[in-house]
Order: C-alpha cells, then sequence, then structure tokens
C-alpha cells in the first residue's frame, strides 16, 4: 500500500512547460523535486497511436480535461490534454519572445528576463533567422539560426508574396531540430513528435532522468492546506489523489510551485479558498484573439505535402500609438477531418478535392485584460471559461485577417475564408502578476500574496497575452521564478 504521507524539497504541480522548466532548474541547484501530473505516462506505442491519428483529439491515450467554453454569446465544449508534459507536448513549437516594450505593463522589464529567454531557447532547441524580423528585442546571445535549412515551397510562395505587399516576412524561431531526425511533417501540431525533433516536455523528462526529479502521473492535488499564523499563511502540505489507487495522499515540501496552466491553477487556488483573500484569482482571462485564414489555389501548393509552418509576419504587431496588435503566421493545414470540423459545411466539397491547394495563415491579436473574462467553477463542479471580446479585440483581429488575405491572393489564391477560434489554447493571464495584493494574485517573483511557501509560474501569471505565442515567455518566466524559489 502507498505511503500516506510524501515529503521531498520542492512539489512541482503540473508537469507541462513551466514545470518542466521549474522542475529542471531546481534540480540542476541540487532540489530534489517532485512533479504531479493528474494525467498518464505515454509510452512509445501510445505515441505512434497518435500521430497515426494525426491529433490528440482523436487519441485514446491522452486523458482530456473538458472544459465549457462561453464566449460572445457562443457555447462550446474544448479539452485540454492532460499527460506527462501537458499541453506542450502538442504545440506547434513557434517561439517568440515577448517585444521590450511590452513589459512596461509588468512589475517586472524585459532586461529582468532577458537572460531567462536566453536559457530557454537552448533548453527548447530553439533556431530561426530573426534577425529579419522587425520587431525582435535585444539578445545577449544571439539564436541558432536555420541555415542550410530549406523551407517548404509554399512557405516560399507566401514569403515572396508578403514582399511583394511591402512586408517584411521571416523564419520564425521554433522549438525543432531540423537536423535531428526531423521528418519535415506536413502535419506537425496537436502530435507528439515520435522523432524526438519537436521540442516536449515528456522528452525532456526522459532525457534529464539523471537528474533528482520524480515525475508523479494519475496524482491529482485536490487542495492546498495551510497554517495561518498573523495573517499570513504557510502551506503545510497538498492533498492529492492518486487516480489509479483511488487512495489521497499528503505531500509535503519547504516549498510549493503550481504549474497547471491559465485555466487549472486558478482552480486549485479557488478549492483552497484563497480566493476568499485573493478576488481576482480566475479574473483576467486572456486566450488570445485568434484567427484562421484559408487560401483556395488553382494549383496543388504543396504538392510534396512538406512541413509549413516557416514564416511569420510582425509589420502590423505594433499600432501607431505603440499598443499591440500581434501577428501573423504562416500555419499548417490540419489533418482533414479536424479541417472539416472547424470550417462551414458548404465548403467541404471544395476542401476534400483541393485539400493541398490550401494555405492557411493564423493570425495571433492580443485580446485584453478584462475582470469579467474568467475560469470558474459551475454548481457541477465542472471548469468553466467565460471570454467576451472587446471592440479592440475584434478590431485588431479584422485588420490582421485582412493583411493575411492580401498576402494570399497576392500569392495567387482565388478564393480566401476566415474564421475566429473558439480555442481555449494560450490561456493566460488568471492569476495575474502585479506590484501590490489589491490588482493581482502574486507578485514580481511569482510568489501568492501573504503566502510564505506558495508560488505560481505558469502562463495564468502573465499580465498581458502579447501578439505571439506565449510558450517561450511561459518557459523563461518559469526558470526566472525558480531562481528565486531555490534562493529565498
Amino acid at each position: 500500500m502507498e505511503k500516506q504521507e510524501v515529503t521531498t524539497d520542492i512539489l512541482v504541480i503540473g508537469s507541462g512547460l513551466a514545470g518542466c522548466m521549474a522542475s529542471y532548474k531546481l534540480a540542476t541547484k541540487g532540489k530534489s523535486v517532485i512533479v504531479l501530473e493528474q494525467g498518464p505516462q505515454l509510452d512509445p506505442k501510445q505515441i505512434d497511436e497518435i500521430f497515426d491519428k494525426q491529433t490528440f483529439n482523436n487519441s485514446t491515450s491522452v486523458s482530456l480535461v473538458e472544459v465549457e467554453k462561453l464566449q460572445d454569446g457562443k457555447r462550446s465544449t474544448r479539452y485540454l490534454p492532460a499527460n506527462v508534459g501537458g499541453q506542450a507536448n502538442f504545440y506547434a513549437a513557434v517561439s517568440l519572445r515577448m517585444r521590450k516594450q511590452e513589459f512596461d505593463k509588468w512589475p517586472i522589464n524585459y532586461d529582468d528576463v532577458e537572460k531567462y529567454y536566453s536559457e530557454a531557447e537552448k533548453l527548447l532547441h530553439v533556431n530561426g533567422n530573426c534577425q529579419d524580423d522587425p520587431y525582435d528585442p535585444p539578445r545577449s546571445e544571439a539564436l541558432k539560426n536555420l541555415d542550410g535549412v530549406e523551407m517548404g515551397p509554399c512557405a516560399k510562395l507566401l514569403k515572396n508574396a508578403a514582399q511583394k505587399c511591402g512586408m517584411h516576412p521571416f523564419s520564425h524561431p521554433i522549438a525543432i531540430d531540423f537536423h535531428a531526425g526531423c521528418k519535415r511533417c506536413f502535419v506537425c501540431n496537436q502530435r507528439l513528435c515520435p522523432f524526438g525533433a519537436k521540442f516536449a516536455p515528456l522528452r525532456f523528462y526522459e532525457k534529464n532522468h539523471s537528474l533528482p526529479i520524480d515525475v508523479r502521473p494519475h496524482h491529482k492535488a485536490v487542495e492546498i492546506q495551510f497554517d495561518v499564523q498573523n495573517d499570513c499563511k504557510k502551506v503545510t502540505g497538498v492533498k492529492v489523489y492518486n487516480i489509479q489507487t483511488k487512495q489521497y495522499i499528503i505531500f509535503k515540501a519547504e516549498k510549493y510551485i503550481i504549474a497547471s496552466g491559465a485555466i487549472q491553477t486558478p482552480i486549485l487556488l479557488m478549492k483552497s479558498g484563497l480566493d476568499k483573500s485573493l478576488p481576482l484569482i480566475g479574473k483576467n482571462l486572456m486566450v488570445h484573439s485568434l484567427g484562421l485564414v484559408l487560401g483556395f489555389f488553382p494549383f496543388a501548393i504543396n504538392k510534396a505535402k512538406d512541413f509549413e509552418k516557416w514564416i511569420s509576419i510582425t509589420d502590423f504587431y505594433f499600432d501607431d500609438d505603440n499598443n499591440v496588435q500581434g501577428t501573423i503566421q504562416q500555419n499548417e493545414i490540419m489533418a482533414p477531418m479536424y479541417v472539416l470540423e472547424k470550417t462551414p459545411r458548404w465548403t467541404h466539397f471544395f476542401i476534400k478535392k483541393f485539400y493541398y491547394n490550401i494555405s492557411q495563415f493564423l493570425v495571433i491579436a492580443q485580446d485584453d485584460a478584462l475582470v469579467e473574462n474568467q475560469v470558474r467553477l459551475t454548481g457541477d463542479d465542472k471548469i468553466q471559461v467565460i471570454q467576451n471580446s472587446t471592440a479592440d479585440d475584434i478590431k485588431r483581429k479584422k485588420l490582421l485577417i485582412k493583411k493575411a488575405k492580401k498576402v494570399l491572393h497576392k500569392a495567387g489564391a482565388w478564393l480566401t475564408l476566415s474564421f475566429g477560434g473558439l480555442s481555449v489554447y494560450h490561456a493566460c493571464g488568471t492569476c495575474k502578476m502585479g506590484k501590490d495584493k489589491v490588482d493581482s494574485v502574486v507578485d514580481a517573483k511569482g510568489k501568492v500574496w501573504d503566502t510564505e511557501n506558495l508560488y505560481v509560474a505558469d502562463a495564468s501569471i502573465m499580465p498581458t497575452s502579447s501578439g505571439v505565442n506565449p510558450s517561450l515567455t511561459i518557459a523563461a518566466n518559469a526558470l526566472r521564478i525558480a531562481d528565486y524559489v531555490c534562493h529565498e
């Protein structure tokens, strides 16, 4: 029978990108770390099965967390993958830094996190020709470039078209080692790379197995326990449910880091009663104002069925008042069944017949942080996400869609279609970092206000969503916070 109490130096709740980076940094500093994960450990056969199904959503190997989303009057059901490595096992791996001036709305500045960006880029094997990015921020170390790696035919066509439109497309930084077994798969997003070329936390744990990191799959944290003295809390343990043995165990540590993501981290804090003293827990949710733009061409734009997520366009990243708008990013066409699910029924005939005649852009527009946009529990203990767009959110996305369509038409597309996403990916902001407990949940070090030994290190602490994929900023911030945890 499993012990009913387990002790360690540091307990990390969540094994995704933030938990992975934080536990690595702590272990290299000599700390023993236990990482809790509610989902399973995927074995090679399961990874192959996910790869064959072309998306984790169609797989039976990945546990899924159901989320009800209410967005702009639309109700839908979304699913988050739960497994060792989390959502970052299946991401598209684009790894752009936030711009220097974006940190004006954070309690830290760009210089505070720059060295951690460089560290994260090395750990994730990020490479790309970002020197062509008009807004690439200052770097203390040059990024490994993509010289010698030839982009696909569709990317070349779109890059040339964007240049003819007066734009400055560039090979975006991406956490794929094209020289380490990469097969240049046509569908890469939403799959865990079985060849080890794309970064995945699951692979990172395996690679660093000699470090004192004990990953516990099937362990779900259900409540944080506290001792309260003089209005200051100290975590004394975390109640954890072992899904396999159906037993509850208390995990005790010197310090605790929550890294369960911007949707599940606030839920745990709410279940532990912290929202009574910190009412902004779960509030200020941002999920990016995402849009997809399809271009239909009169010819097969990708006959080789090659990897097609090479370029980004950031010419419109800031408006005239230096407000963030966002990024246009070449996006691989998803598996046919996924495309059919996301597009109007009347287009299905054309999609099936001309699948390889389609190219796609993803637009990533910053969305405003609003208190009413939030994560909460329903009466029947279900996770609910509420996200309503502001007029500025809609304006930013419309601009980027318009510019993306311009490039597709210049490249030869005879028809373009755009539609908005109901995604719960890119979520951030629900445990906002700030300078004062009145308007935030954690301080600049990621420490929960008025709590001695509890930290948050994932996307939930981000005060703004930016106009780029949040993955690299999540990784860098987790490394930065882990440094504080080591030394405080």
